[in-house]
């Protein structure tokens, strides 16, 4: 799992701070986790699949599912996220810590081989596919954050260790 700070600033918390998890399902999803421990606010989420290794797709959008707070997520925009695309970013008003979003989207790969099924993705269909997150920190500050999804459809965004 790769996950790097790409700008550094003052005052920024050392470990991981936002969990991206794909699961299969019906729909599909992205688990969107403000992990506990930092106090800034989540500003947007980009997901990118072009550089996944199974070219994974959007075969249907449906958007902001449910969080597990009423006010501590509030969606501002999805954009992207359509039929035939690899990318879409979510734009919040508020992301706090401790909170999660869950992103419904239907995803599809393109990839040859493995068990045929072009309409089920595995996990490790998603890996090298990366997500960009810019926080907002206490004092105003946005700092971009990038990780990649490993072969568990897991990405990890934020700094490995402390200096």
């Amino acid at each position: 799992m790769a996950a790097h700070l790409s700008s550094a600033g003052s005052g920024w918390a050392c470990g991981t701070i936002v969990r991206v998890t794909f699961v299969e399902a019906s729909p599909d999803v992205f688990v969107i986790e403000h992990l506990k421990g930092y106090e800034g606010q989540i500003a947007s989420v980009t997901i990118d699949m072009s550089p996944s290794v199974g070219g994974a797709f959007v075969d249907s959008a449906y958007g902001a599912g449910s969080s597990n707070s009423g006010d501590g997520v509030q969606v501002d925009t999805v954009i992207g996220f359509e039929q035939g695309s690899q990318s879409g970013t979510v734009t919040f008003r508020k992301f706090s810590s401790g909170h999660r979003l869950n992103l419904l989207v239907d995803l599809d790969d393109r990839a040859a081989g493995g068990d045929n099924d072009m309409d089920v993705l595995t996990a490790n269909e998603l890996e090298g596919g990366t997500v960009q997150t810019r926080i907002r920190g206490a004092d105003g500050e946005a700092q971009t954050w990038t990780g990649t999804f490993d072969a568990k459809g897991i990405a990890l965004v934020g700094k490995r260790a402390c200096a």
